[in-house]
């Protein structure tokens, strides 16, 4: 060994030494100076409390915490006890009616908005004194991008009501029974996406703007770290962009809409609730929401049942062969019986109204009833329908005084050996 290397084996260095001292060892190297500064700041936490008390002012955080956690509270009793007493006395109006209620709530996020900001100054004067220096433009950056994300949240839903009472006349808003469901027409939807990634937009240079951000260094600084950092990126948001392409494209392509019962390959039938960014929301038959990503809704077979007007019934009957002189009688009486129970049968030929004879197998032989009638598929209509139809196969076989067939019970017996 060199003599720093025997040096530094045969008089270690006490670790908050080797802290102080300022220098690497091959042993620990980055890691270990990282690791020092890290102790190095833990020490220093006690003035860094200090710091916080000295800066912060009791009575602007009473005021801020008063303003943004208290107004609503304040400005309910003040409707309930004062407004609706003096000034509506014959027609009192509920808090949650009044236009209080919507200042009150904006008032209560502006004052949560300045907490925010507060407590991050706050937290910047503390790193700043245990060592972890930020550039100086950081508090006007957090304040101003606090108050832009607030602005933009309550543009975006000023946006969406106002797109609301625009496409509430719309032929494709959705409708649930006499219910108008709350979510938007698929051309609303589209709008509100483009608007909202407007409003994103926007919202950036506003606060890059009042930063006083240099777009160029900006840039820079992002094009310095593109090989590493877009690798990362690229990895972690693959899913979610699959997922927002996925779902832009079902809206465009409209294989559905909100409200429209579907079915899909694998079985799962539900009516839609919503069409999301990531994922679609299905209500099931059992009343339970089903959230399923968009990529694996567009890789499915869907068979959209609220566009479906017509329905089909099909049926195999099981017949004894003791009664196969009989089954060319049978094939007429089930179609008078299904024409006389059904209303909505289809007989104009645009679809078939079969009744035949199809197959004889070891235990039975098989007749085929498939009918066609103007009525929405997984409706009550249908199921009262596909009941009346079998109704009418039953009442045809018992007329003919026939009987189904059962499935034969086939037993082996080894045989036995002498």
């Amino acid at each position: 060994c060199n003599s720093s290397g025997s040096s530094l084996f045969s008089s270690p260095l006490p670790i908050h030494d080797l802290m102080d001292s300022g220098r690497e060892t091959f042993l620990i190297g980055n890691v270990g100076t990282t690791f020092a500064a890290f102790l190095k700041g833990l020490r220093k936490i006690r003035p860094g409390m200090e710091r916080i008390i000295e800066v912060v002012d009791p009575v602007d955080l009473v005021v801020i915490l008063t303003i943004g956690f208290g107004t609503a509270t304040m400005a309910r009793w003040w409707n309930d006890k004062v407004i609706n007493k003096t000034l509506r006395r014959k027609r009192p109006k509920d808090f949650s009616e009044s236009k209080l209620k919507f200042f009150s709530e904006l008032v209560c996020q502006l004052g949560q908005c300045s907490f925010l900001a507060y407590l991050g100054e706050i937290l910047l004067s503390f790193l700043d004194v245990i060592g972890l220096h930020l550039p100086r433009s950081a508090p006007r950056f957090i304040t101003v991008s606090t108050y832009a994300i607030w602005g933009a949240g309550r543009v975006s839903t000023f946006k969406t009501s106002v797109l609301k009472r625009i496409f509430k006349t719309h032929p494709s808003f959705p409708k649930h029974g006499s219910k108008v469901l709350p979510s938007l027409p698929i051309t609303g939807v589209l709008f509100s996406r483009v608007l909202d990634i407007i409003i994103f937009l926007i919202t950036s240079v506003i606060v890059m703007d009042l930063c006083s951000v240099k777009v160029g260094v900006v840039i820079k600084s992002l094009l310095s770290v593109a090989g590493f950092s877009s690798l990362i990126i690229g990895l972690s948001l693959r899913d979610p962009a699959t997922q927002i392409i996925e779902g832009t494209s079902l809206l465009l392509l409209d294989r559905f809409r909100p409200g429209d019962k579907i079915k899909l390959a694998d079985g799962t039938v539900g009516r839609v609730i919503s069409i999301g960014w990531l994922d679609t929301t299905l209500a099931c038959t059992d009343d339970i929401h089903v959230r399923i990503p968009n990529s694996e809704i567009a890789s499915k077979r869907i068979s959209n049942v609220s566009r479906a007007n017509r329905s089909q019934v099909k049926q195999k009957v099981r017949l004894r062969y003791d009664d196969i002189d009989k089954i060319p009688k049978l094939v007429d009486g089930i179609k008078e019986e299904v024409k006389a129970a059904c209303p909505k049968l289809v007989l104009d030929g645009s679809r078939p109204f079969r009744v035949h004879w199809r197959s004889m197998a070891d235990d039975h032989v098989s007749v085929v009833v498939d009918t066609h009638h103007d009525i929405p598929p997984m409706t009550q209509l249908f199921y009262d329908n596909q009941e009346r139809v079998m109704i009418a196969i039953a009442t045809a076989v018992k007329k003919n005084r026939m009987k189904f067939a059962l499935p034969a019970k086939i037993s082996y017996r080894e045989p036995v050996v002498d």
